[in-house]
């Protein structure tokens, strides 16, 4: 049955970043963030540093983002993937152009002992490729066609199931041991972690941070995670966390019969964006499992995955209904985890109550899983919104399959142009898409990949374009959509520059008070809606101040003080 609590403890240090990431394919890659350093010990989320002028550098960049050759839901993704052995093997293809070869290869071998010194796992260098576990190549024409562009993506490694290859761009500025951002040994040791399985964690002194610029070696957490997959170093073997809350299902206790029904309630917020729980099945048996949606503008999809988190078994996102079901039979008995969460899990914006329920059933003889019987009832069409906040109007729009070689007819050549602040609406079959904008002076914009599995919106903004879900009217809020966002300055000094925006943005935005100052002792006030928000705040000679994912669900205060940002409530 279902256990009576949900299963966050033991996994929580990993499923924080990698459940946000479950819609991905399973390669993580490595990119330079300009201007970000080492952040002190007790500035874990703000900081404060001076220089830089006024224009805002680029936001915190995920060490790693995941390109998307597919989308089939929520939770296509292992969440934990380790190798089923503890002596593994690497080769080297290669050598870099800009490192000397021997002290190159040597930083990568350093990188592989720090793992080995914290864990059971052994490396050796093999000379025959046909004998390696993972290969590193330097290259500038690497599979996912992401590397070559010095500043960008530094690297990335497939996970194990992949073959847990590591590509290094040939085209940077290596050096070895300085600590810096082209630091090979800190990179090289990141990416390693995800060739032996591991996700990102959600500690700043963690290696396997989501974030560059912090980590230089291997942290407590990272310990912690390898050892749950292989061990200490004296263990001889892969292990697995102990459930030490499952609740196991006696023998014959789940009778043969369709009304065998268990149920149980939880909620999705912010706070807690996903719930995972035990389900102890027996051979044979089929499981239906219903999330419902009790209360809110929860979006509920719905996974059942290994014990151990290690492999999605059947997942259903539920697509713009308030219901997601999966009906899957066990050809094994035991004890299976079920994940229920929102859309976008840790960046989604809907939140409620649900309630899971299971109904057990024996398989006639010579049942199975119908694979499309867990397919989500997607649209045959999905709307596709082009919103202009671009400050221009835009003059010509081409959009076409990611997979199409070229960009087709300017969607918008027999209409008025995009003015700005309007948008326009197609009706497109759910596939991925690459677009391509021009304003009226001939500067253009693109944005590739874009899954619209669903209803999306494309935001095009004076320099990038972001892409946010296009949610029904049903399923907004039905009293307040906005809340007050109060910026305090409690600091010594007025403040030239304000930033902020979702917090699932790559870019920060136009700067709030242009032309303004906010004095010290004084605060300006904006009406939001509801979401996850980051901020920046700059002084009139530079100095800055950075503080992410806030959440607004109620009216808050941003107060600003010399050295911090502390958010808190207004009510």
């Amino acid at each position: 049955m279902v256990s009576d609590e949900p299963e966050v403890g033991w996994v929580q240090w990993r499923i924080a970043a990698a459940l946000a990431a479950l819609v991905v394919f399973n390669v993580l890659i490595f990119v330079f963030v300009a201007g970000t350093g080492p952040f002190a010990a007790d500035m874990p989320v703000a900081q404060a540093q001076d220089g830089g002028g006024q224009e805002p550098e680029d936001k915190l960049t995920p060490i790693d983002f995941y390109p998307e050759p597919f989308a089939d839901g929520v939770m296509a993704y292992s969440i934990r993937d380790p190798w089923d052995k503890t002596d593994l093997t690497f080769y080297f293809h290669n050598c870099p152009t800009r490192l000397d070869c021997a002290a190159a290869r040597d930083a990568v071998r350093q990188s592989f002992q720090n793992w080995s010194a914290v864990s059971a796992l052994t490396f050796s260098e093999v000379f025959d490729v046909s004998q390696a576990d993972i290969e590193v190549t330097w290259t500038s024409r690497d599979p996912e066609g992401v590397l070559g562009e010095p500043g960008g993506v530094l690297a990335y490694n497939y996970f194990p199931r992949y073959g847990g290859d590591m590509f290094i761009d040939d085209s940077e500025p290596w050096t070895i041991g300085d600590g810096s951002e082209f630091d090979l040994i800190i990179t090289a040791t990141h990416e390693i972690g995800h060739g032996i399985g591991l996700g990102h964690s959600e500690f700043t002194d963690a290696i396997m941070y989501a974030y560059a610029g912090y980590a230089t070696q291997i942290g407590p957490d990272d310990i912690e995670a390898v050892q749950a997959l292989y061990g200490p170093p004296d263990a001889s073997g892969p292990t697995a966390p102990t459930n030490n809350d499952s609740i196991d299902n006696p023998s014959g206790d789940i009778p043969a019969a369709e009304e065998a029904v268990d149920e149980i309630t939880g909620n999705i917020d912010d706070v807690n964006p996903y719930d995972i729980w035990t389900l102890t099945v027996e051979d044979g048996m089929t499981v239906t499992l219903t999330m419902r949606r009790t209360s809110g503008d929860l979006d509920p999809p719905i996974g059942i995955l290994t014990e151990d988190l290690a492999n999605v078994l059947v997942e259903n996102d539920n697509w713009v209904g308030t219901d997601a079901q999966i009906v899957y039979t066990f050809a094994q008995g035991g004890t299976y985890s079920v994940v229920a969460t929102r859309y976008g899990m840790d960046n989604g914006s809907s939140s409620g109550g649900y309630t899971l329920t299971a109904r057990f059933s024996q398989s006639a003889p010579g049942g199975g899983n119908d694979p499309g019987a867990n397919a989500p009832p997607g649209p045959q069409e999905i709307t596709w919104r082009i919103t202009n906040f671009a400050q221009t109007d835009l003059c010509h729009v081409y959009f076409s399959p990611t997979s199409s070689r070229d960009w087709g007819p300017d969607q918008i050549s027999d209409v008025d142009a995009l003015q700005n602040g309007f948008y326009y609406d197609w009706e497109l079959e759910p596939d991925t898409y690459d677009l391509q904008v021009w304003d009226c002076f001939g500067n253009k914009l693109e944005h590739y990949n874009i899954s619209a599995e669903r209803d999306v919106e494309i935001q095009v903004y004076p320099t990038y374009v972001t892409v946010i879900p296009l949610e029904p009217e049903a399923t907004q809020p039905s009293t307040i959509t906005s809340y007050a966002w109060r910026v305090s300055n409690y600091s010594n000094v007025d403040l030239c520059a304000i930033f902020f925006s979702y917090s699932s943005d790559n870019y920060w935005g136009e700067n709030k008070i242009v032309d303004e100052i906010l004095e010290a002792n004084f605060y300006y006030e904006w009406q939001l809606e509801p979401g996850e928000y980051d901020i920046r705040v700059e002084d009139c000679s530079g100095g800055y101040l950075e503080f992410y994912n806030i959440s607004l669900s109620s009216n808050i205060e941003i107060a600003i003080f010399t050295d911090e940002i502390v958010p808190r409530s207004l009510e």
